[in-house]
């Protein structure tokens, strides 16, 4: 079990490098002590575009809006990232796209 602890937190801190390099206007993300998610909520309404272009690139992430009652985020803000079930190197490749959709989401 401390083997998978041990790998889990290292598919975090992975996660945490990439969304770190996303300029603080893009938004900001959770560092939960427990669970399965970071939550990662964006300064404008574009969690909806950010998912649908991560889709578009084969990255398959939670729906925006996922966290609330009928899966209605009203601000489309709140994204849920799950880096715990995926291959390190899988990971890598779905953070840096991830990180690309924001950024482009964000100018569009």
């Amino acid at each position: 079990i401390i083997f998978v602890d041990f790998i889990s937190h290292l598919k975090f801190e992975l996660a945490y490098a990439h969304l770190e390099t996303l300029p603080k206007e893009c938004g900001v993300f959770s560092k939960p002590t427990g669970g399965y998610f970071i939550t990662y909520s964006t300064d404008k309404p574009i969690a909806t575009k950010v998912v649908e272009l991560c889709k578009d690139l084969g990255v398959l992430i939670t729906p925006a809006g996922s966290t609330f009652p009928k899966n209605y985020d009203p601000k489309d803000s709140v994204i849920r990232i799950g880096p715990t079930y995926i291959s390190k190197d899988d990971l890598d490749i779905a953070m840096d796209v991830f990180v690309t959709a924001v950024k482009l989401a964000h100018l569009i």
